[in-house]
């Protein structure tokens, strides 16, 4: 399986890794989907994932099992907050 099948396929959270208000590293667990070579996750408005991605916008992110057979994808980029198409 490669990797767009993988995230295609998943139906499990995404962990997405942020720095915090305090500088400190944080990792959050998101629902996203995979769409056009991009993943896409989505949360309120209001929430403290929002705030700090605002700030900085570097994350790390890693989408794999918990279980047997291990495997998944991780990687790092840069956040693109979208409020217009959040509220499609």
């Amino acid at each position: 399986m490669n990797i767009d099948q993988y995230l295609h396929n998943s139906i499990i959270p995404i962990r997405l890794a942020c720095i915090n208000s305090v500088n400190w590293p944080i990792t959050i667990s998101l629902w996203y989907v995979y769409m056009d070579n991009k993943i896409f996750c989505a949360t309120q408005r209001s929430a403290k994932i929002v705030e700090y991605l605002s700030k900085n916008t570097k994350c790390g992110f890693e989408i794999a099992s918990d279980n047997p057979p291990y495997k998944g994808v991780r990687g790092y980029g840069n956040v693109k907050l979208d409020d217009d198409r959040g509220n499609t």
